[in-house]
């Protein structure tokens, strides 16, 4: 989910929906469409695809379910969070501390903007995506 319709390479604001979060609250998602970002490794592009358009949230939030259906394999390892590439020979893409609003905040390259946040959240209290 994002609040940024800036950084879609293609968006869909015909498919609106919402989305309980963890705490019980609903959100309206305005439309959906696929966010292209730059990986560290080789600058490869990738595409997350189903994206929501949230307005007025304040960081992005990727479901660690759904960015593994795009390519990438997870590994919790104490207060690590490491992304690998399955497609390259298991290549650590990136190797993130958790906060202390446990959280595991990563840059992001996309293609149309040179950085965007974006958050893993693994606590099911901050988020559920449908």
């Amino acid at each position: 989910m994002t609040s940024n319709k800036d950084i879609f390479s293609s968006f869909d604001e015909t498919i609106k929906t919402r989305i309980k979060l963890g705490d019980g609250h609903l959100v309206n998602s305005l439309g959906k469409g696929i966010v292209t970002v730059v990986t560290k490794q080789n600058e490869k592009k990738k595409n997350i695809h189903d994206v929501y358009y949230v307005q007025g949230m304040k960081h992005n939030l990727l479901s660690v379910g759904q960015v593994n259906e795009n390519g990438f394999k997870f590994k919790f390892k104490g207060h690590t969070y490491i992304i690998i590439d399955r497609p390259h020979n298991e290549r650590v893409i990136e190797m993130i501390q958790k906060n202390k609003k446990r959280m595991f905040p990563l840059v992001m390259r996309n293609v149309k903007h040179s950085l965007s946040y974006a958050q893993f959240v693994t606590n099911s209290n901050e988020t559920t995506l449908g």
